[in-house]
């Protein structure tokens, strides 16, 4: 009797090890982005600024670390409504300043090019400061910061006022923590959109 329950469990051991050798221990991997969206990894899918929106589907490819983004990867504060943007502009400030940083003129000179050869072209401008720079002597600051970039592209690129509109939105929409440095920051800034009037 011994050796029969012995045999049973050699032959329940020999069949188990059979059903495992047959399963395949692969796991397919996936990647999710910051919105949500899974892809599988099997196809080569470039996110340049790592926002999580892959370069073919990302309408803002250059955004910076730690900027909530909207699907499209852009900032949700500019959605892209019904106007296919061409380019996104962002120039950060030092703290109380609206001087605009020798390292930013790039971008708005690459912004001023395009609508010159442009015409159906427009422009939103967003100021934003801090919550740190939110004080009763800065009331004006965001909106400083706005029509400074504004100014800018009117002197130098003849940009008439009517293709550009500016907002100043103070401290009430920041893109990072306002509790660490690096937070506040990238809240001192102008973000910007140039669009086109109607879809390609």
């Amino acid at each position: 009797m011994k050796n029969k329950h012995l045999s049973i469990s050699m032959t329940l051991i020999i069949i188990g090890s059979s059903l495992l050798g047959c399963q395949s221990l692969e796991i397919p991997q996936v990647a999710a982005s910051q919105t949500g969206q899974i892809r599988a990894v099997g196809q080569l899918e470039i996110d340049s600024d790592g926002d999580g929106v892959i370069d073919e589907l990302d309408l803002c490819p250059a955004t910076p670390p730690r900027v909530m983004i909207d699907n499209n990867g852009c900032s949700p504060s500019l959605l892209p409504d019904d106007k296919f943007i061409m380019m996104e502009v962002r120039v950060f400030y030092q703290k109380d300043s609206s001087e605009i940083s020798h390292q930013y003129l790039e971008d708005l000179d690459k912004a001023g090019n395009i609508m010159q050869s442009r015409e159906d072209t427009v422009i939103t401008i967003e100021g934003h400061i801090s919550e740190d720079e939110d004080t009763a002597a800065n009331q004006t600051l965001a909106q400083i910061r706005a029509e400074g970039a504004k100014n800018y592209l009117i002197l130098k690129y003849g940009i008439g006022a009517d293709r550009i509109k500016t907002f100043a939105y103070g401290a009430k929409r920041p893109l990072a923590p306002n509790d660490d440095i690096e937070g506040v920051k990238v809240n001192h800034r102008v973000y910007a959109l140039v669009k086109n009037l109607e879809k390609d």
